[in-house]
């Protein structure tokens, strides 16, 4: 429960400090298009197709087996499987890219016509790129690891935020 509350409360202050991060860094435009390329990407989400739950429930089993050489099995190849389609969608999305109406994301904001690709591709390869370390999280939940899973995403967190203020203050956009 105090792992539970303790990400929950961390989720919030990092939102509260990292938004003022990012309008300063960023300014509101440039905050505003990644925020609505964010929301866009969260449908790539869908390419998970139940790989993670099927890998947490026979991860699950194997621990109740007590089968070391099957969880090392069902965890790698559900992680493998997860970033081949992954890897298959970035390698589709950067072809399509130019066919895509992004110009719509910016409603009359010329000066961001140009950032825009290349704001969606970093987004979209970021979450993609996440979405199969989301395995592992899951995994813990399931052999009831939950405060563990909840440190872990505390950390996880906070990281997030110090590396994109790090990023921004060398100058990177």
């Amino acid at each position: 429960v105090v792992a539970s509350y303790a990400n929950t409360a961390t989720g919030m202050v990092t939102n509260f400090v990292a938004i003022p991060i990012y309008l300063r860094y960023l300014g509101r435009a440039e905050y505003g298009l990644w925020m609505t390329i964010s929301g866009v990407i969260l449908y790539l989400g869908l390419l998970n197709f139940g790989i993670t739950q099927a890998t947490e429930n026979h991860f699950g089993a194997a621990v109740v087996r007590q089968n070391a050489d099957e969880q090392n099995r069902v965890l790698s190849t559900g992680f493998w499987w997860y970033l081949t389609i992954v890897g298959g969608a970035i390698l589709v999305l950067v072809p399509v890219e130019p066919l895509l109406p992004l110009r719509l994301l910016i409603n009359g904001a010329d000066d961001l016509e140009q950032k825009t690709p290349l704001v969606f591709l970093v987004a979209a390869a970021s979450y993609l790129i996440e979405l199969p370390f989301r395995i592992f999280p899951g995994c813990l939940r399931n052999i009831g690891k939950i405060d563990l899973q909840q440190w872990l995403g505390a950390v996880q967190a906070i990281l997030k935020v110090a590396v994109a203020f790090v990023w921004l203050a060398m100058g990177g956009s």
